[in-house]
């Protein structure tokens, strides 16, 4: 039977009821009362017709009360729902925020007094102000707006949602606000990105391999390492690195693996040999946002590299034994013709003997300073460190560059040496970089001028710096000042006797020192080249140096 039905005969019921209770009173009555027949049913009839009309509705508002009470617990069910899974925030008139649900919290690390009583584009990227703007524009109009958005959280990081905005009106359809329910898409849009990057690492030539760090399992392989070991497809799933047919120590392995653990090692390279070629196996430790870590390998093939450095080397032998001995022997030998050990010379086979010394001096500067710089590059030149005081080895240089000096008629004038400058050095070496530095100063100022070293000892470091009042160094030469075979622009060909590696080899030996050089000059006015070393704190005072010129 169906519900209408049901009413129907509820409604019969309740009427017929009515009639019976109706008419017993006037029955009751009727013998007392002169009152009719017909009449007495009349009333009785109609009395029962406003019962039943009265008890009707009394039906009819407890059922709208019981289907009210059931669409308001159904809103409060989805408004329960809504709340628990989208992350909600409202603004009021004035466009300030006004409520945020706890998800909103959770997700953007703010307390409410962060955020209550602030304006939403205060929290997006200033870039982004603009087309923020241009959304509440359209909110105003009584539109809605849904698309993209990225709000800048409590840690500085980005949330980016799938937000929908509705505008909020009263009655009379004035303007109160917004409602805007977002949902996270951050994690979305890293995997998004992380499924890019895996096929990026696919695509890369060079051999990729992920792997767990405790057990070794094999994660992840792009082509080109597949390719390297003779496999395919996902062959490599559920075997270990071990099976890996590579000549690669699986304890060395571990021992680098416990080096990453240790605070500030970023990376740890192994070299192995894999079917005559020489690999490196860089490794590099990541923490997934599961807590769990991976270990990256990254080899490449370095044979290219081992033949170059075994090329460097024997350069480096060819020019020492077959170049820098026998010029070394023809300066020499023209230096006894110019000293008369051979007798006197014409007055024209002179010059031409001095212009030859000359030159065969200068070729053995340049090979001494290429052998030097290609000895650094290689990792050949030896460095005595201990710990010594700058000022003496400053002072050693002005006395060694005297000479030369004069030649330019240039005054070399000291500062700052009065109290000690403790470093650690290689005293030999420091002094080859301030020779450079003050022949150089010396060459390129003007005659009668005054090239000035200078020491200052700051907080960690002890600067050094040379400063001469010569011709200066174009701005735009500046940059590339420190590079092989540079000189300045503006040089003349005085200017220009010699090999344009001095202040490479002094930027490497200072490196190499773990210290820093500078560069600054003005046109017309002069320039000033420094460098700065660690200085030695706690050191106990040294013996006395005694460095050798020459």
């Amino acid at each position: 039977m169906s519900m209408s039905a049901d009413n129907n005969t509820l409604r019969v019921a309740i009427l017929g009821s009515c009639s019976v209770l109706a008419t017993i009173p006037l029955m009751a009555v009727a013998p007392f009362v002169s009152i009719p027949p017909l009449t007495n049913l009349a009333i009785g009839t109609l009395a029962a017709g406003c019962t039943s009309m009265i008890l009707t509705s009394i039906l009819r508002l407890r059922g709208t009360q019981s289907s009210l009470r059931k669409k308001q617990h159904q809103l409060e069910q989805e408004a329960k729902a809504l709340n628990d899974h989208a992350i909600l925030s409202m603004t009021d008139s004035d466009t300030r925020i006004c409520y945020v649900n706890q998800k909103f919290l959770d997700a953007t690390g703010y307390a409410p007094e962060d955020v209550i009583g602030k304006e939403p584009v205060e929290f997006y990227e200033k870039k982004d102000a603009a087309f923020y703007t241009d959304i509440n524009k359209r909110l105003r109009r009584g539109e809605s707006w849904s698309g993209e958005t990225r709000m800048r959280c409590k840690d500085g990081s980005i949330m980016y949602s799938q937000t929908t905005i509705l505008p909020r009106d009263d009655d009379q359809g004035r303007w109160q606000g917004t409602i805007a329910v977002r949902t996270d898409t951050t994690e979305m849009r890293r995997a998004a990105a992380a499924i890019d990057t895996v096929a990026a690492l696919r695509g890369l030539s060079e051999p990729v391999v992920m792997f767990m760090p405790d057990s070794l399992e094999l994660v992840f392989m792009n082509r080109a390492a597949k390719e390297t070991v003779g496999w395919s497809g996902d062959t490599y799933l559920g075997k270990s690195v071990s099976d890996v047919p590579l000549d690669l120590d699986i304890d060395r392995l571990r021992d680098g693996l416990r080096q990453l653990d240790e605070p500030g090692t970023e990376q740890v390279v192994l070299r192995f040999m894999h079917m005559g070629a020489t690999f490196d196996a860089g490794l590099q430790m990541i923490t997934l946002q599961s807590g769990e870590r991976r270990c990256f390998a990254i080899f490449r093939d370095m044979s290219g590299e081992v033949e170059l450095a075994r090329a460097r080397e024997e350069f480096i032998a060819t020019v020492s034994h077959e170049l820098r001995t026998p010029l070394t022997a023809i300066k020499g030998a023209m230096g006894l013709l110019l000293s008369g050990a051979t007798g006197t010379l014409p007055d024209k086979s002179r010059d031409f003997v001095a212009i030859a010394h000359r030159n065969a001096e200068r070729l053995v500067l340049i090979v001494n300073d290429i052998l030097d710089l290609e000895k650094i590059v290689a990792g050949k030149m030896e460095f005595r460190r201990e710990v010594g005081d700058l000022c003496e080895v400053l002072i050693e240089a002005k006395a060694a560059n005297q000479a030369y000096a004069d030649q330019y008629g240039v005054t070399v004038r000291l500062e700052g040496t009065d109290s000690p400058a403790l470093a650690d050095f290689d005293a030999a070496r420091i002094l080859q970089v301030i020779t450079n530095l003050l022949s150089n100063a010396c060459k390129f100022s003007d005659k009668g001028s005054e090239v000035v070293g200078a020491i200052a000892v700051e907080d960690e470091v002890v600067k050094v710096s040379i400063i001469d009042n010569g011709i200066g160094i174009p701005e735009e030469d500046l940059p590339r000042m420190f590079d092989r075979f540079q000189q300045a622009s503006n040089a003349d060909r005085h200017h220009r006797d010699s090999s344009g590696l001095g202040l490479s080899i002094v930027k490497a030996i200072v490196e190499k020192h773990g210290g820093t050089t500078e560069l600054s000059s003005t046109l017309g006015v002069g320039t000033t080249v420094s460098f700065s070393l660690p200085r030695a704190v706690n050191a106990s005072w040294p013996k006395k140096l005694h460095v050798v010129a020459g």
